[in-house]
C-alpha cells in the first residue's frame, strides 16, 4: 500500500507546468476574442444611417409624411406565400389604386449589406406581385411608390416559416 502512494508523490508541479497552463488559458481567450471580432466585423456594420445628424434633420419631415399618408385613408395588404410577395394598395373606399415606381427593398433586419431593391410587376385584380425566394427567418421589407402624385411607403417585418409561408409581424 505504501508503495502506491510513493509513486504518486514522485510528480512535482514545476514552473513549466504552470507556464503551459497559463499559455493554454490565455491562448483560448485570445483565440475566442479574435474569432468574435472577425465575426462582428464581417456581419452587421452597426450603421443605420451614414450621418445621424443629417438623418435627424429629416426625421420630422418623415413623421409629417407618415401622418399625411395615414390621413388619406390609404391602406395596403402584404403577403408572402410560395415564393410570391403580393402587395395591394386601396383607398378608403376599398378601390384598388394604381401605383408607379413601386419597389420593395428587402433584406435581413440587421444585415444591410445584402439588401436588394426589386420592382413589382402588375398582377391580376390590382395586385402587385414580386417573385422571390425568401429563406426561413425574419425579413425587413420597405415598399415605396407613387399613387396620384402622393409618395406611399410601407415598412413591414415578415417571418418566413420553413414551409415558405410568411407571417407579418
Amino acid at each position: 500500500m505504501k508503495q502506491a502512494s510513493e509513486n504518486h508523490s514522485n510528480f512535482q508541479f514545476t514552473g513549466k507546468h504552470m507556464m503551459m497552463i497559463m499559455v493554454a488559458f490565455f491562448g483560448v481567450i485570445v483565440a475566442v476574442n479574435f474569432n468574435m471580432a472577425r465575426l462582428a466585423s464581417s456581419t452587421w456594420t452597426g450603421l443605420v444611417v451614414e450621418n445621424s445628424y443629417v438623418a435627424s434633420q429629416h426625421f420630422n419631415d418623415e413623421l409629417m409624411q407618415a401622418r399625411a399618408q395615414r390621413e388619406t385613408g390609404l391602406h395596403s395588404g402584404l403577403s408572402y406565400k410560395s415564393g410570391v410577395l403580393t402587395f395591394t394598395l386601396k383607398n378608403q373606399d376599398g378601390v384598388s389604386l394604381q401605383a408607379t415606381d413601386l419597389v420593395a427593398e428587402i433584406g435581413r433586419p440587421a444585415f444591410e449589406q445584402a439588401d436588394t431593391l426589386i420592382p413589382f410587376s402588375k398582377g391580376s385584380d390590382g395586385d402587385y406581385v414580386l417573385g422571390l425566394t425568401l429563406e426561413p427567418g425574419v425579413w425587413a421589407i420597405k415598399i415605396t411608390g407613387t399613387t396620384d402624385g402622393f409618395q406611399y411607403r410601407r415598412d413591414a417585418r415578415v417571418f418566413v416559416t420553413n414551409n415558405g409561408i410568411g407571417r407579418l409581424e
